[in-house]
């Protein structure tokens, strides 16, 4: 899915620096320091150049009516434990165009599914790829594996979103979901998943909200979030955002803000009827990534992070490692 920004979550170490008050050479150093002034006066020795002062910024999207911005996003997923494995990689283009532009700044966008190239591969099922460009994306988008991807095709949704980032509504994306798992009797499981609220949540869950006011390379601000995943349970998401750089150049200045982040939840359980009804238990989650935000453009250029999850059920341990890149295409 649109990894928004999808889907598109561990604090950081810090060193403290102390200076001793005794040194065992200060009388020594104090008499050459007397000499020294007293044969060389009037020279004297200058003032250590002041620090540099931080650099900062005020971190906001910029929504103009009718624009329009594509992005590429690429998902790999890997789920292995001792005797299993299965890998799944999903590259997506989606266009954003901006309908509507609130007074304060608000935009109401519409984000279609432009083009996209499936991948999976596990010991049970085999090999399946998708390419909605390829000769044969036709006769593929029959296989069950692919079709409710490829249905999604051509289709869009709508998003709210504050210049601050904050997901503010969802629209159609649970309606056009409806109608890509149509007949396949997984849609009673999913429908949860997919509903427009949760699809908000989500969407947050994983987005940068800023600060509200300006913040200085080095500053932090902390980031909490819930996804909602239906029958299976919930994820929380708690972290912290760290402005990291503030870049400029002639042509352009950009903001580089990492985001460190823990997961947790009480319990994951598979739905009865996928997963016999498993109970999964989150032993450790962690993410950790990268934003750079255009700060003239007031667009977010690119969106990267990895998200490993450590799991177990029914005595076995199971790792999930997911890494997400979302590039803003020119």
């Amino acid at each position: 899915m649109v990894d928004v920004r999808s889907v598109f979550l561990v604090p950081d170490d810090r060193l403290d620096h102390t200076l001793s008050r005794e040194n065992p050479m200060t009388k020594s150093a104090a008499v050459f320091l007397f000499l020294g002034l007293f044969l060389l006066a009037p020279a004297r020795a200058e003032d250590p150049p002041a620090p540099a002062a931080k650099k900062s910024a005020v971190l906001r999207l910029k929504f103009r009516k009718d624009a329009k911005l594509r992005f590429r996003t690429r998902t790999e997923q890997v789920t292995s434990t001792e005797v299993f494995r299965q890998t799944q990689t999903i590259v997506q283009e989606n266009t954003w165009t901006v309908k509507e532009v609130a007074e304060d700044g608000t935009g109401t966008l519409e984000i279609s599914f432009d083009h996209i190239k499936f991948e999976s591969e596990n010991p049970m099922a085999g090999k399946t790829t998708f390419d909605s460009k390829a000769e044969d994306a036709k006769e593929k988008r029959k296989d069950p594996r692919v079709a409710p991807l490829a249905a999604m095709l051509g289709k869009s949704f709508t998003m709210q979103m504050t210049p601050r980032a904050k997901v503010v509504k969802v629209t159609g994306f649970e309606a056009m979901m409806k109608d890509a798992l149509e007949g396949n009797p997984m849609w009673e499981m999913m429908k949860e998943i997919f509903s427009d609220e949760s699809m908000a949540e989500k969407m947050q869950a994983t987005a940068c909200e800023f600060p509200e006011g300006a913040v200085k390379v080095g500053d932090t601000w902390k980031h909490s979030g819930k996804m909602n995943l239906g029958l299976m349970g919930s994820l929380t998401i708690s972290g912290t955002y760290t402005l990291k750089e503030v870049k400029e150049s002639e042509k352009l200045r950009t903001a580089r803000i990492g985001w460190e982040a823990a997961l947790g939840s009480s319990s994951l359980k598979a739905p009865a009827g996928g997963g016999m009804g498993i109970t999964f238990t989150l032993t450790s989650g962690k993410l950790s990534g990268e934003i750079v935000l255009d700060l003239g453009k007031g667009a977010i250029r690119k969106t990267s992070y990895t998200i490993t999850m450590d799991l177990e059920a029914g005595g076995q341990k199971i790792r999930s490692e997911m890494k997400m890149e979302q590039v803003l295409i020119e």
